[in-house]
């Protein structure tokens, strides 16, 4: 059955450089359009239809908070009448500084929205002008003591670095400076030139250059060390928590569980099959109110496909990934594994394989080499 839920709003006040998500410079006349489409789209979801009432709704884009408290009732209603929200439910939306007043803040919480994501990225100002991004510090740091003062227990804040340009002591202060702040949970993001973006053809024409790998891993491992001193559990890749406040939404994803996502561009998994939304608003609104179908693409897994999705997710995360029997019996007769064992990159516990947060930079290489071990004896 599925349990989470994701909702894509693709209004923004304005595109920033780096962005690769399906998102539109806003148009206010858009949206009660889109939001009459996605409703749609949510009581034609035969998997919604028959789900039990959702764990976890998770409201990104975008900006949904572009919306008025209207349209964003009109899509929580419309959960609510097909398929019901558990009353212990995680229900996150994000948020930009600038885009919510107090107000707006407490309309969110009368709502049931109970997490909130800012999208902060950075506490220094020359740094938000070189990410194209339109708040100021004080904007930032505004919305989050105004969201704890309205009652917001659950905090998210997203903070990037491995930023061109940025001297070590003015990303250091500004990690620090939303650590200050106490946030409930810290997501920490590298800069990435995704291709299409403003920033990748400015990289590609050499006016921008990325920081490279060993500058990447060093900022990587100063801000682990630095959140774990301050007392915050790191416990996936990129994301910090306070003792219990982990996503619960996104941990879904990293668990190999089925969630479904509705909206512009939106992916769902429904093991063994994943498929995705038209990134275009105009398709996307046209073919709802033509009853015609909006995906965009599918694929169906592959046995190895699912192992090496099921390991990149898994050792992402402090838990881990569950080993079948025969899983752990392979990688414990491997002489392989024994040897990155006996470096403390990894070790197995109670089923589990799990990678040392100290490792958590080579993530994605471990999960390679675990996988290719796996695939020798299994396929």
């Amino acid at each position: 059955m599925v349990e989470s839920l994701y909702v894509h709003i693709p209004f923004c006040r304005q595109i920033c450089p780096y962005c690769a998500f399906a998102s539109v410079r806003d148009k206010h006349q858009d949206h009660d359009r889109y939001v009459s489409a996605l409703c749609q789209e949510i009581r034609s979801s035969r998997y919604l239809i028959n789900s039990d009432p959702l764990n976890t709704v998770f409201f990104g884009g975008g900006t949904p908070t572009q919306l008025n408290s209207a349209n964003l009732a009109k899509i929580l209603d419309t959960l609510n009448e097909l398929c019901g929200i558990a009353p212990d439910a995680e229900i996150t939306i994000e948020a930009n500084p600038g885009s919510v007043d107090r107000k707006k803040m407490l309309s969110l919480l009368d709502l049931g929205f109970n997490r909130l994501s800012i999208g902060i990225q950075s506490f220094d100002t020359e740094t938000l002008r070189k990410l194209g991004r339109s708040h100021t510090v004080n904007d930032a740091i505004d919305v989050f003591l105004v969201a704890r003062d309205c009652g917001f227990k659950n905090i998210n804040i997203d903070l990037m670095f491995s930023i061109p340009g940025v001297p070590e002591q003015v990303w250091q202060d500004s990690i620090r400076k939303g650590m200050e702040l106490e946030p409930d949970h810290i997501s920490t993001y590298g800069l990435i030139f995704e291709e299409g973006t403003p920033f990748a053809a400015l990289r590609n024409s050499g006016r921008l250059i990325e920081v490279d790998e060993d500058q990447d891993a060093h900022q990587y491992e100063w801000i682990r060390r630095e959140a774990n001193r301050v007392g915050y559990v790191h416990y996936e890749v990129s994301n910090f928590s306070k003792p219990g406040y982990i996503c619960r939404h996104n941990s879904v994803y990293w668990a190999d569980k089925p969630y479904i996502g509705v909206g512009l561009s939106s992916h769902s998994y429904y093991y063994p099959k994943r498929w995705w939304n038209t990134r275009n608003l105009k398709i996307y609104v046209d073919k709802i109110e033509q009853d015609a179908d909006v995906t965009e693409g599918e694929e169906e897994l592959s046995n190895h496909t699912a192992l090496r999705d099921r390991f990149w997710l898994g050792l992402r995360t402090h838990q881990g990934v569950r080993l079948t029997s025969r899983e752990e019996l392979i990688l414990y007769r491997d002489t392989r594994f024994k040897d990155i064992e006996a470096m403390g990159r990894w070790e197995i516990i109670n089923g589990f394989l799990r990678i040392s947060p100290e490792s958590f930079v080579l993530a994605d290489s471990l999960a390679i080499e675990a996988t290719e071990i796996l695939e020798y004896e299994l396929f």
